[in-house]
């Protein structure tokens, strides 16, 4: 499930970025990245989800930061690539229990 402009609205606050129309634009092209990160991870977009929540914020997060340090070094960090895999690995015991993401 791809962000709701409510979703977008939660990161944003959470991040404490203003809510102007050009702030928000930014937040919801990182938000787009960040799905597509989580997703190439092995994630499902979950906004139901906390841990999910949390990743795309602390992604967003970086992003919105430090534009010129995430172009240098990228947008992962040792934290965040093992938040991806917990999320991921509590996906797939969820699966294996027979729910669904």
């Amino acid at each position: 499930m791809k962000a709701q402009d409510e979703d977008i609205k939660l990161i944003a606050l959470l991040l404490r970025v203003d809510d102007g129309e050009q702030s928000m634009k930014i937040v919801s092209t990182y938000v787009a990245a960040a799905e597509a990160w989580l997703e190439n991870a092995g994630v499902a977009i979950d906004y139901d989800d906390a841990l999910v929540r949390d990743a795309v914020a602390q992604y967003v997060g970086r992003r919105y930061d430090d534009p010129a340090q995430v172009q240098k070094y990228g947008s992962g960090s040792t934290a965040l690539d093992a938040l991806a895999e917990q999320i991921r690995l509590k996906q797939a015991k969820f699966a294996e229990a027979g729910g669904t993401s």
